[in-house]
């Protein structure tokens, strides 16, 4: 006699407890966090800080937040990292919660000449680090800017080190 075969439905993905979080050197990340030259936090919920062992937190608002960094003291390449941090418990539910966008802008010069280099726009979330290589030499501002990258500034606390 066959023995009866119960259908067990695929358990659904779930939201990862702990954000995605790349391994920045944090020396050289507070660094980076030193050379701030300026920094305009969004409306409302707009945030530049740094946190200790994660990074640069930089949290957008109702508007995008921006912040330059002065690149004088620094030279060669480098990985920035952008990722999103952890999330309560209670949010995990919300699709929409822990998404952010960035660009990064980059000016100096390099050989005499000018050099401007505007990355795209790139989004990450709970489930993505973005890894960007960037070449200091010659270069003499950075300005990155984050938005919500959805329409909603839910817990979007997108963090940023350097390699």
């Amino acid at each position: 006699m066959p023995s009866a075969k119960v259908a067990v439905a695929p358990k659904p993905p779930e939201a990862p407890r702990q954000g995605l979080k790349p391994r920045p050197n944090l020396q050289k990340t507070k660094q980076l966090f030193d050379s701030i030259s300026s920094k305009r936090p969004g409306s409302v919920s707009g945030k530049v800080e740094w946190r200790d062992g994660l990074g640069i937190l930089l949290h957008p608002g109702t508007t995008p937040t921006g912040v330059v960094f002065d690149l004088s003291k620094f030279k060669g390449n480098a990985n920035l990292f952008f990722w999103i941090s952890r999330l309560p418990d209670r949010i995990l539910a919300q699709p929409n919660a822990g998404t952010a966008a960035f660009t990064v802008e980059i000016d100096g010069k390099k050989d005499g000449r000018k050099i401007e280099i505007k990355m795209p726009r790139k989004k990450v979330d709970r489930f993505t680090v973005e890894t960007i290589p960037v070449n200091f030499s010659g270069a003499s501002t950075m300005k990155v800017t984050v938005d919500d990258g959805d329409g909603a500034q839910f817990c979007d606390w997108i963090f940023m080190g350097v390699e």
